[in-house]
């Protein structure tokens, strides 16, 4: 395969893919504000869509490694900053489609850094709920406990008048 045609294959893939990424970033925004609002099936269909799209990224990213291990072994180098742009002209849209993929990537994992805290906080807060709840019921049964032990008691002492 010539060179060209390579570096167009990765270019058009990087494309791609930060399409793919655009949707993945409004997705775990979509996640952030369905966390706040506490609406959990919605959050979990988000989820959802997002591991399939994930799935898409990893994809492109096999063929993008199959064409630029190509690359590299055709022009006999180890990176992309080892080839000239004036030699290869589209390299420069590749070069600039992998840093908008980099800043897609760094934006995704911040906002996926407060989801995965919210949902803890979320979690630990549910948790000392039920703790509190089921505190509450332990009480409740030992005075009903209580109550229905005091009234047979009562029963054996004749009423005052």
């Amino acid at each position: 395969m010539h060179i060209n045609d390579l570096i167009d294959i990765l270019v058009e893939i990087s494309i791609k893919k930060e399409g793919v990424l655009k949707k993945l970033l409004h997705l775990t925004i979509a996640q952030e504000t369905l966390s706040k609002d506490g609406d959990i099936e919605k959050v979990k269909d988000t989820i959802e869509q997002k591991k399939k799209t994930i799935h898409q990224i990893h994809q492109m990213d096999i063929d993008f490694l199959s064409s630029y291990s190509k690359l590299k072994n055709e022009l006999k180098v180890e990176s992309l900053a080892q080839i000239h742009t004036k030699k290869y002209p589209a390299l420069k849209e590749l070069k600039r489609s992998i840093e908008d993929i980099t800043g897609f990537i760094k934006k995704i994992e911040e906002i996926d850094q407060r989801n995965t805290i919210q949902m803890k906080t979320d979690f630990e807060k549910l948790k000392k709920e039920m703790k509190d709840l089921n505190t509450k019921q332990q009480g409740s049964k030992i005075a009903s406990i209580y109550a229905k032990k005091y009234a047979q008691i009562q029963k054996n002492f004749p009423p005052k008048k």
